[in-house]
Formats: structure tokens, C-alpha cells, sequence
């Protein structure tokens, strides 16, 4: 119970987004669904500027509308104070969608005019500490001088909108104009830079404005030349409040957990509850036979079967409620261990024991009573009088011992499920940990250079005793960060989409890749023109150039129209995680694309090797925290939150094995206590123990083995189902399988054993005395 109130608390939280917002039931953002060329489709919460600019210029449905478009990040800059920050490009219109309000200014006009900015109460605090932020100017790296003309009040509650600082949409032109922008504001194939929200007229429905959607989207891309890999576009409207949580896409703002992990969460919570009220029903029915003599007795007094039925269904409420109790004890130490997990930061998950939760949590107890309960008070209660005073064996409401029995099997057959499924997956993330190409440099150490300028980082780094080959990348290999570009042999073929690192002359010889034709990048950090790639194998491959010496020389077109000539040809490797298969890459030359440093290390004293390196970047750039780790240790942070979850899973598979076993306990209790007087009869006549041992416990081996038998074939479809997901994976063998069985037969065995041995080396006079 204390496990599913964690989950109640998660869950809560998780719907307590944007609540805050008086008409959310009016207020819809626009996705985009892309459709693939290969029948498949993505899911974006993004869409063009032109969408929303368009529909309430030509439609009279909406109230009212804002575009928040990204691109307003990087350094923010006051005086001798610069901080890191994220915001949007908007109108003044935020505020008639949204309920935020101002600390200081005028909704109203804090945005009208170019090159205005409202921050953030805590983003201003940090610029000015002295207050008064509102006629100040900051500037926006890269963007320009920006005025401040706003600053917002702590925001009314929890919200996926995620900004510190929202600019004027007046400034956008300017910036498309110098090129600090991409093309944003007349792009109607631009569908990654703007979020786009709506306020409904009071009484349109949403469906109209999707088919006004449909129209606009047939109209505006008939003759529009879209993404190589897309053959058209849908909109689609999404309610304010069925954002967060909501479903999995692309582009996603806010860091709250996807509704498919709730409904997981949910299902675990209902499994372990579902087990215990069972159990419940189970030991309550094994247990009434000491009470027979009670319940008869109040039969016989005049107690109805109402009454009856209502001092057990009471029983079971009040054990319930105690649990309760309990459980909020519980909760105390398990909060702290929950509130631990990466997943948990990430998602900014809260757990908060108000009223509310309590209420919930009670609510949650007081039902799980009524449904543990109902069953025994049921059978109990309809039994008759002379019944309960008669033999224990006879008594009818054991006929429901094949029922009971059933479910066990499908308790254990459950387990065993989690506990294969457990192994398996964290077996299958250590061999994506092992064959990552990341994993392997536990020598290269990463700094990210967070816009320093390459060659000074590069040399000042150098000076620290430690330090051997640095070389530069633009992005990381062996985790999930992408570039990538549209190749052509010619103008006659179609472009094919692959995807691209930019490294410098050191890389390879950093990382030991093996070329098999042609020659490395020439040291000229100063071209500004490429001339050059390197290509895997699989490029050639794909691009049927014939073997590694026949590619060297050949030219390809990149994006629209950059030739570039195959330089030489790498080895093929694996430089995606597990999840991907092996894909055509090509490296390219570009020193204004390098944004991480790689640094080898040499062993023996690293960690002050490293405090060195972090002392360099203090004097470098005062105003960035040093962004530096192994490269091993970065690779197996990306698989923390799957750590996190195969931790939570086999928690809770070990929970359910528990509950499991005292479900096997409460039968057993019941078969030997029914059974007392024929053991020891059986005992007396010269009946050895193994032979009584055996007889008391066959029937419930046979249980676990059917549900052994059960459970394989079910984890083997479950297991390769997700293991086909992967294309680098590892191969089910039975030995995955033995850690779930052997655990279950363990602790059933010894479940059974305990209580077996008792009544083999039980006294029989005393049984049959008292039977």
C-alpha cells in the first residue's frame, strides 16, 4: 500500500499541469503529424508560424492566439553578470491565452515594441540584484541589446511551458534579416521552431477547427517541394489540459512524465494490490476455521446473514485502514529512496503528503477493504449454522479451494514474468553499455566548450600536465544526439538523409579508427570553404560506390547544393546506441561546428588531472560551470532513467513474489490445519515423515510448476517482442530465464517447508485429542 501510494502521489502530481488556467477547456495547442514517404508518421507539438498566424486571419473561430518561438537562449548578459537561460519569441497576445501576470510593467505593451524582453522574477533577481530590472537593458548573446519591460510574478502553478525570459515577436524580422534566426515567421515547412496555441470562440468545437486545419494544410502544400523523407503534413489540436501528461512526440516541451509511464506506473500499483487484497481473502479463509465455533454461535443467537456479512466486510476495512496507517509510516523512508531516481528529477516530480493525498490515499485503503473483503464475507456469511458446527472438512465454502488455487497460479505465473522480463532487459542494457562505442574510451575525457572559441580552449587545456591528444567533435558518438544532411550522388538521384559528425584532423587517431582507404582531414581550422568528407563502409554500401579505394575521389552533393569530394573511408562501428542499426555516417571539416572537446587522459592520477582542467576553464570562462566527464561515464548516464526503471520493476516483482508466497502460505495453513487429525492418524499406523511431507505439499509444487509452465512461453514472447525492437541485442537463451524460476522455487519451498516440517514433527495425540 505504501508502493501504491508513491504512485498515487506521482500520478497527481503529474495531472496537476496548466490547472491553474481558467479556460483550459478552450485553450488548444496545434501539432504537427508528419507523414513519411515510407507509410510511417511522427507526432510533433510544434507547427509552422503560418498556421496559426493564417487560421485566425481567415476563420472567426478563435478568440485569440500566440506563437512562441524558440531560438531565445544561450548567454543573457548584464553588466558583469551572465547567466544561461531559455525563452521565446512572442506577442502580446501570452497574455490574453495564458494567466500569467506581471510583478512589474504592462501586460498590455510590455511586448509591442522590437527588441523588448520580460524575464522571469528569478532571472531578474539574478540580473539585478537591487531590483527595479523594468527600463534596464540585457543582452541577449548573439541576438542583440534587449530592453527590459516586464517581469513576471512567480508563476500561479505548474506548467509545460518552460521559459525564463519572453521576447518581442516584433524582434523576429530583424533577426531573420541578419541571419541570427532561421527562416521562421513565412516558412510553412518550418514545423520545428514554433509552438503554436489557440483560444477557442466559446462554443466552437474543436473538430470544426481541425477541418478548417485540413483544408489549410491541402491548400498551402499542393505545390510545395516538402522534406525528402515526407510526403505531406496534418494538423492536429491538443487540449491545454491533455498535455501534461499526454502522449509521447516529438519536439515535446516540459519534462513531465508521458502518459504510457503513468499508465505502466498504474498497472504495477493494481497488480500489487490486487495480489494483497487477494491474499487477504485467502488467509481470512484459512483463518475461519478457528472461528467457526463464533460464527455459529451468532447464527444460532439470531444474527442475520447481513450482520455476518458485515463484520467481516468491517474486518477487512478496519486491517485495510491499519495498513493505511502504516503505509503513511512507511512512506517517510521510502519517499527519500524514490526521490533518488534520475526519471524523478528529470520529470520534476514532487511528492507532496497535503490533504488532498491523504484524502486519496484513504479513499484508496477504504476501497482496497471493501474488495479484499467482500469475497470471504460473502461465502461466510451464507453458510448455515449446523454446517459451521459440524467437521471442518465438510464445510462448503472450501469447495472454492480450486478457484483460490487458480489465482495463485496466475500470482506466480505473474512474477516470474516480472522477475524474466527484469533480467532480461538489464542484461540487454549492459550489452548496450559494453558494445557502445563511448564505453570503450575510458581515457578520453569530454569538455564541452559552451561557445568558447576551439583554438584557445585547445591550447590552454594542453598546459595541463595529464593531458595527451585533444581532439574536437560536434556532437557526441554512441548517444542520441543528431545531425544529419541530405546526400545525392547527382541532381537526377533523390536525396537520401544520413547523418553526419563534424571532427577535426586528431579525431580518428583519438579514437583509433581504422581507415581502410585515403587519407585523415589536413590540420586548417582556418578554411572556410569544405572540400572534404570521410564515409563508413555502409555509405559506400548504400550508395553502391564499389570498395573503399574505388570511392576515394568520388563527389557528392550535400543539402542543396555543397560538393564535397569522399576523402577517405573509415571502418565501419557501431557510433549509435543499441537501439539503432548500423547506418550510413560521413564525418565532415567545419571548425565553427566544433562544440566538444576530447581530451586523453593518461592514468594514474586523474583526479587531479581533472581539478587542473577545471581550473583552466574558471580563468577561461568565468561565467559557465565547467560542463566536463568521462566519456564512459557519460555514455551509462543515458541509460540512468532505464536503470531507474528495471530498479522500480523488479521492486516491485520482489513485492509481488512476497505477496505470492503469503498466498501459498494462507493455503497451506488451511490444508494442513484441515488436515490434522488425518496426518496424525497416518502418523500413528507407521507413516514416515518424507512420505506425510509429500502428501502436504505435492498438490502446491504442482502449482508452482504450472505456473513456471505458465509463465515461460508468455516471458519469451514479451521478451523477444521488445529484444526485435533493438537492433543490436542479445540472444534469449534459457539462462535468462533460470534467476526468476530458481528465486520462486526457493522462497515457494521454503514457504511450504516451514509449515510442512510443523506438522510432520507435530504431536499426534495432541491432534487427535483436540481435532
Amino acid at each position: 500500500m505504501a508502493v501504491c501510494f508513491l504512485l498515487i502521489m506521482i500520478i497527481k502530481d503529474a495531472n496537476s499541469y496548466d490547472t491553474f488556467e481558467k479556460d483550459s477547456n478552450r485553450i488548444y495547442r496545434i501539432n504537427t503529424n508528419a507523414l513519411r514517404k515510407d507509410g510511417g508518421q511522427e507526432l510533433y507539438a510544434s507547427s509552422p508560424y503560418t498556421v496559426a498566424s493564417t487560421l485566425i486571419n481567415n476563420y472567426t473561430v478563435t478568440e485569440s492566439s500566440v506563437s512562441l518561438i524558440r531560438g531565445l537562449n544561450g548567454d543573457i548578459i548584464s553588466g558583469d553578470k551572465r547567466f544561461d537561460f531559455q525563452g521565446f519569441f512572442t506577442s502580446p497576445s501570452f497574455f490574453n491565452v495564458f494567466d500569467f501576470t506581471l510583478k512589474e510593467g504592462n501586460s498590455a505593451l510590455a511586448l509591442n515594441e522590437p527588441f523588448t524582453i520580460v524575464l522571469t522574477n528569478e532571472l531578474a533577481k539574478k540580473l539585478f540584484p537591487s531590483g527595479n530590472a523594468v527600463g534596464k537593458t540585457v543582452e541577449a548573446k548573439g541576438l542583440g541589446l534587449f530592453k527590459v519591460t516586464g517581469v513576471l510574478n512567480e508563476f500561479p502553478g505548474k506548467t509545460h511551458l518552460e521559459f525564463e525570459a519572453l521576447a518581442s515577436l516584433s524582434s523576429v524580422p530583424a533577426l531573420e534579416k541578419n541571419k541570427s534566426l532561421l527562416p521562421v515567421t513565412g516558412d510553412w515547412l518550418n514545423y520545428y521552431a514554433t509552438y503554436s496555441y489557440i483560444k477557442l470562440q466559446p462554443g466552437v468545437a474543436a473538430s470544426t477547427v481541425e477541418k478548417y486545419l485540413s483544408d489549410l494544410s491541402d491548400k498551402q502544400y499542393k505545390n510545395l517541394s516538402l522534406e525528402t523523407r515526407d510526403k505531406g503534413y496534418r494538423f492536429e489540436l491538443q487540449p491545454l489540459n491533455k498535455i501534461t501528461p499526454g502522449p509521447l512526440m516529438s519536439n515535446n516541451m516540459g519534462k513531465a512524465l508521458p502518459e504510457a509511464v503513468l499508465w505502466f506506473m498504474s498497472v504495477l500499483a493494481f497488480i500489487i494490490m490486487l495480489f494483497a487484497a487477494f491474499n487477504y481473502t485467502n488467509l481470512t479463509v484459512a483463518k475461519a476455521m478457528s472461528r467457526t465455533k463464533e460464527i455459529a454461535l451468532r447464527k444460532v443467537a439470531g444474527s442475520s446473514r447481513k450482520q455476518v456479512f458485515m463484520q467481516v466486510l468491517t474486518e477487512s476495512i478496519i486491517t485495510s485502514l491499519l495498513a493505511f496507517l502504516v503505509a503513511m509510516i512507511l512512506l517517510k523512508w521510502l519517499i527519500p529512496q524514490f526521490a533518488s531516481l534520475s526519471f524523478v528529477s528529470i520529470a520534476g516530480i514532487r511528492f507532496t503528503i497535503d490533504t488532498p493525498v491523504v484524502l486519496l490515499c484513504l479513499a484508496f485503503a477504504f476501497v482496497v477493504g471493501i474488495i479484499a473483503g467482500i469475497i470471504p464475507a460473502s461465502v461466510l456469511s451464507r453458510v448455515k449454522p449446523l454446517m459451521l458446527m459440524s467437521k471442518l472438512q465438510n464445510l462448503k465454502i472450501f469447495r472454492h479451494i480450486g478457484m483460490r488455487k487458480s489465482m495463485l497460479v496466475i500470482q506466480f505465473m505473474v512474477s516470474i514474468i516480472f522477475v524474466v522480463m527484469v533480467t532480461i532487459t538489464y542484461r540487454q542494457m549492459q550489452y548496450a553499455v559494453d558494445i557502445n562505442f563511448g564505453s570503450r574510451q575510458t581515457h578520453i575525457y569530454n569538455i564541452h566548450l559552451q561557445g568558447q572559441d576551439y583554438a584557445k580552449a585547445k591550447q590552454e587545456f594542453s598546459t595541463v600536465p595529464g593531458v595527451g591528444t585533444i581532439s574536437a567533435v560536434s556532437h557526441l558518438m554512441g548517444n542520441y544526439s543528431d545531425m544529419e544532411d541530405d546526400v545525392q550522388l547527382n541532381k537526377d538521384k533523390d536525396p537520401i538523409t544520413i547523418r553526419e559528425y563534424f571532427t577535426d584532423e586528431n579525431y580518428m587517431r583519438n579514437f583509433k579508427l581504422q581507415l581502410l582507404a585515403g587519407k585523415n582531414f589536413s590540420p586548417d581550422p582556418a578554411q572556410q570553404n569544405e572540400k572534404y568528407l570521410i564515409v563508413n563502409q555502409k555509405f559506400l554500401e548504400d550508395f553502391k560506390l564499389g570498395n573503399p579505394s574505388e570511392a576515394i575521389g568520388k563527389t557528392i552533393i550535400v543539402g542543396d547544393s555543397l560538393l564535397l569530394t569522399i576523402q577517405a573511408v573509415v571502418k565501419d562501428f557501431l557510433y549509435k546506441p543499441a537501439e539503432y542499426a548500423l547506418e550510413p555516417m560521413m564525418m565532415r571539416y567545419k571548425p565553427a561546428n566544433w562544440e566538444i572537446l576530447n581530451l586523453t587522459i593518461e592514468p594514474g592520477n586523474t583526479v587531479q588531472t581533472v581539478a587542473q582542467l577545471q581550473n583552466v576553464w574558471n580563468k577561461l570562462d568565468p561565467y559557465h560551470p565547467f560542463q566536463g566527464s568521462f566519456y564512459d561515464k557519460e555514455i551509462q548516464s543515458i541509460f540512468s532513467e532505464m536503470k531507474d526503471v528495471i530498479w522500480m520493476v523488479a521492486f516491485i516483482a520482489f513485492i509481488g513474489i512476497t505477496i505470492s508466497c503469503l498466498g501459498l502460505l494462507g493455503i497451506t495453513i488451511f490444508t494442513i490445519q484441515s488436515k490434522a487429525k488425518e496426518i496424525s492418524i497416518r502418523k500413528v499406523i507407521g507413516a514416515d515423515s518424507f512420505a506425510i511431507a509429500k502428501l502436504l505439499s505435492k498438490n502446491y509444487l504442482q502449482v508452482i510448476l504450472i505456473s513456471i509452465a505458465l509463465a515461460l512461453p508468455v516471458s519469451y514472447f514479451l521478451g523477444n517482442t521488445l529484444l526485435q525492437a533493438i537492433h543490436q541485442h542479445i540472444t534469449l537463451s534459457p539462462f535468462l530465464f533460470v534467476p526468476g524460476i530458481f528465486l520462486v522455487i526457493l522462497l515457494s519451498v521454503l514457504t511450504i517447508g516451514f509449515q510442512t516440517m510443523h506438522a510432520v514433527f507435530s504431536n499426534p495425540a495432541k491432534s487427535l485429542r483436540t481435532e
